[in-house]
């Protein structure tokens, strides 16, 4: 309950809770109740917890920890992936992105623009670095990085064959050489998204390879297995995005463990 003009507000009981003094009743009660179904993640699908066990069985076979307790990724019954076009998209602006990041000068820069439309795609945080003449260091190097997320979504469009065990970064000249010969309507013409479950199942493998990473790092161990944390991070965080685990836009995609 609550009095405008005493400016208090008052339990159901009546008993004063606060007031603009701070005065209170002690024995004042606020009843609070959660419904536990706003929180609770619902039972996973059988396709989720197969794909979970597979998963850990690859982890298994090549010695790397994992923890039973995280959870499946999404199931292929109710996922939503990002349109092929929203992809394709994102590709080019992560190309762009790492162009630069990797020191393309900026008239070179301007006619990869020119002739894929890059720079409508950037996100906010991409915008702001296209525009800064002079980027840090640190900069850059994350802008470099992006050649892995944007392997992942390649190979998610199906221009790269396999996304292999991440040991090691990928080439970013072959990539670019998938692009190069193409325009952006033929690229376009000649993207094909893969089938949500073998996005799926990438995305499960990934999320479990960035956990050991991480679980490696608070231990301040090296990662298990070979494994290289950047890439797998890198490519945990444009899965994360490609299958909306979390609905968020590119800039806010959570890679949490």
């Amino acid at each position: 309950m609550y009095s405008a003009a005493g400016q208090a507000f008052y339990d159901p009981a009546g008993r004063l809770l606060t007031d603009t003094l701070g005065a209170g009743d002690a024995a004042a009660e606020l009843p609070v109740s959660i419904e536990s179904h706003y929180y609770d993640e619902p039972d996973p699908l059988p396709d989720q917890l197969a794909r979970k066990a597979r998963s850990e069985a690859s982890l298994q076979a090549r010695g790397i920890p994992f923890t039973a307790s995280l959870p499946p990724v999404a199931s292929a019954k109710t996922v939503q992936l990002r349109p092929q076009d929203a992809v394709v998209d994102r590709v080019l602006a992560l190309t762009y992105v790492a162009l630069k990041g990797e020191g393309l000068e900026a008239d070179s820069l301007a006619g990869f623009d020119q002739a894929y439309g890059a720079r409508e795609h950037l996100s906010p945080a991409e915008q702001a670095f296209a525009d800064n003449p002079a980027p840090d260091q640190q900069a850059l190097v994350n802008a470099t990085w992006r050649y892995e997320a944007l392997h992942a979504l390649l190979w998610a469009l199906g221009f790269v064959p396999e996304l292999d065990y991440p040991d090691h970064p990928c080439d970013p000249g072959a990539d670019m050489g998938l692009l190069a010969p193409l325009s952006e309507a033929e690229f376009r013409q000649q993207a094909q998204l893969r089938p949500a479950t073998a996005i799926l199942d990438a995305a499960d493998l990934t999320y479990r390879y960035a956990w050991a990473c991480v679980d490696a790092r608070l231990r301040q161990q090296p990662a298990p297995a070979g494994l290289e944390s950047g890439v797998a991070h890198e490519r945990l965080y444009a899965l994360n995005w490609l299958t909306t685990r979390f609905e968020e836009d590119w800039d806010d995609v959570s890679t949490d463990t």
